[in-house]
């Protein structure tokens, strides 16, 4: 399907040329040129790929005026088009910067039980994070020339201050169409131990994801031979590449290996959260000394499961470990069965890490929640009733008599919605929403 400009382009080549049938019916009756049906001439060009409709013309004088009109078409239409300046050399320091595991906490890396954040790592050891490859595919992830108009980047919709996510409910692509879910933050993207990627999972690895957008075509619409092709001309590039990679050789595996390693060094681990952490395990005398009293009531209410004469949210039976993470794709009842996005079947989404969620408004997959308190007050009373809703929303007490699935009814008071809200602000990572090492390379006007 051709862009909006590029349908633009072929009406006005078609309309410039003078040789269609709408076109001709304007001309002068002594204009006699042999005239041939228009077939489609396909080029690229500054990033765009036009359809041209250049009629057969038989003599050369004739041949010579199409030709000149389509280059004034194409002209006026590259003119027209959505574009800025693209970017120039990027600013890195000197000594480079660190990406290598040197600083994480050891409730990060320990792999000593089930819910342990390093037992999550899909980092596979076909490519390992360097700070050779994560430098250059932090530059990557923020080069307008991965798109087909050099108008946007990975880093145009997932956003340092915002967790790596948009505050926009959909984002919006490279020609100004809107995407069809709301953009999932990669916060701690390398702890998910199925290692598939996007709400619904259809990506098999990071590697894979990480080349997707950038040939959707509302979001980046870039060819990946094209994208290598466009990289290629960029001088500052081959020596990165050389320093990653060993041979400054520009492919496409690279490229993913690159922007993969950058995501994967996007580890969130120093909230208030983290240094309570660091002071005891949770729910600890330690632990709890260092959380302000409303935090330590919502931090109770996310490890405690919901049963009767216990208070509790039982949220840390889908949002696991030091990290929050998911571990599958769950159905938490948006939708009534049958309506809404069907995500990895049957209405389950994978959720990404809650670090920094405080930041990274809207929520879910479609982004139909404005803040936190949504979302907690869905869980509370709004859950649909679904055939494949997870076990952990389910009212046990009619699942085990064989009554009606029916959720459960949380009947959280204000004072604990609020104490919820403040325990999630404290997974709140201001270094790591500032840190320059995630920041984009490029200088702007």
């Amino acid at each position: 399907m051709l862009s909006t400009t590029q349908q633009g382009l072929s009406r006005t080549v078609h309309y410039s040329g003078a040789y269609n049938s709408e076109a001709t019916a304007r001309q002068p009756r002594d204009w006699s040129a042999p005239v041939l049906p228009t077939v489609p001439r396909h080029t690229e060009l500054r990033g765009y790929s036009f359809a041209l409709y250049i009629p057969r013309v038989t003599t050369p004088c004739h041949r010579g005026a199409v030709a000149g009109m389509c280059v004034l078409a194409v002209t006026i239409a590259l003119g027209q088009a959505p574009r800025r300046e693209l970017p120039s050399q990027p600013l890195l320091p000197d000594p480079p910067y660190a990406y290598e595991d040197t600083s994480l906490p050891s409730h990060f890396t320990a792999t000593d039980g089930p819910d342990s954040v390093g037992t999550t790592d899909n980092t596979p050891v076909s490519n390992p994070t360097t700070n050779a490859g994560a430098t250059l595919g932090r530059i990557l992830f923020y080069d307008t020339r991965l798109s087909a108009n050099d108008t946007v980047s990975c880093g145009s919709c997932h956003l340092q201050q915002h967790g790596f996510s948009d505050p926009r409910r959909f984002s919006v692509g490279f020609d100004g169409r809107s995407t069809r879910r709301h953009a999932m933050s990669l916060t701690n993207a390398r702890y998910y131990a199925r290692g598939r990627f996007f709400w619904d999972e259809r990506s098999t690895s990071l590697e894979a994801q990480v080349l997707e957008p950038i040939q959707d075509p509302i979001e980046m619409g870039l060819s990946l031979d094209v994208m290598r092709e466009k990289l290629a001309r960029a001088p500052f590039y081959r020596p990165l590449f050389e320093r990653a990679f060993g041979t400054s050789e520009i492919t496409v595996d690279r490229v993913s290996r690159a922007l993969a390693q950058f995501v994967r060094a996007l580890v969130s681990a120093g909230a208030p959260y983290d240094r309570a952490r660091a002071a005891g395990r949770p729910g600890s005398t330690a632990f709890n000394a260092r959380l302000p009293a409303p935090a330590r009531l919502g931090h109770q209410l996310f490890v405690t499961a919901p049963n009767p004469g216990i208070r509790g949210a039982g949220c840390s039976r889908c949002h696991v470990g030091d990290a929050q993470i998911s571990l599958s794709p769950r159905n938490i009842g948006l939708d009534p069965d049958g309506t809404g996005d069907a995500g990895a079947n049957d209405g389950r989404f994978k959720a990404p890490s809650l670090r920094n969620v405080a930041v990274r408004a809207p929520y879910m997959h479609d982004g139909r929640f404005g803040s936190l308190r949504e979302v907690i007050e869905h869980y509370d009373r709004s859950v649909e009733p679904s055939q494949f809703l997870d076990m952990t929303l389910l009212d046990r007490r009619l699942a085990v008599t064989g009554g009606p699935i029916q959720p459960v009814r949380l009947k959280l008071t204000d004072r604990e919605i609020d104490g919820l809200v403040a325990f999630l602000r404290t997974l709140t990572d201001d270094g790591f929403l500032s840190d320059p090492r995630f920041s984009d390379p490029f200088p702007r006007r």
